[in-house]
């Protein structure tokens, strides 16, 4: 499940990126009249507080500009939430020696959550319910069981990509 990002597509996923991040910014900065929000001083903070190491070759592919989250700056994050400031993590991530490589949004939720010793990791997908594979809907799952739904092979790709993420967070901590 882990794309391969040559130059061109590191560009196209930049040039998103900003732009995703700028329209949020702006929604932020909407003090909606007779809401809740009126002249609420919301500040969206983003930066480099996500560490990523490269992919690298596996089986025989190159991943080029494909990552991994390496750690995620906490105290900076910290200092930013402690602040009153909503800190905005993106799938990019950055080298110590200053690349910039593309993430999966889980690898990035799950590696933040674990670290800020989040409660709860939850991810809002477009894969629609989990079923069994008698077709009932699955509504809650202990780690474990899902840790055996993964092994039983019967979950679309992506419903199985998220619950990877979600058992690696579960089983540390969150």
């Amino acid at each position: 499940h882990t794309r391969i990002t040559d130059s061109n597509a590191l560009e196209a996923v930049m040039a998103a990126v900003g732009a995703l991040r700028l329209k949020l910014e702006g929604l932020f900065s909407m003090g909606l009249a007779n809401s809740p929000m009126h002249n609420a001083a919301i500040q969206l903070i983003s930066g480099n507080f996500v560490i990523a190491k490269p992919v690298g070759v596996r089986n025989g592919f190159d991943y080029q500009h494909t990552g991994e989250v390496r750690r995620i700056e906490v105290d900076a994050i910290r200092q930013q939430m402690d602040a009153g400031n909503v800190v905005l993590l993106s799938p990019l991530g950055f080298s110590p020696t200053g690349e910039i490589f593309n993430l999966t949004m889980e690898d990035v939720a799950a590696s933040a959550a674990i670290a800020l010793h989040a409660d709860k990791l939850i991810f809002i997908t477009e894969t629609g319910m989990m079923t069994d594979a008698a077709g009932t809907e699955i509504r809650e799952l202990s780690s474990h069981q899902a840790e055996a739904v993964l092994q039983a092979n019967f979950l679309p790709p992506d419903a199985a990509f998220y619950l990877r993420h979600a058992i690696k967070a579960c089983n540390s901590g969150v």
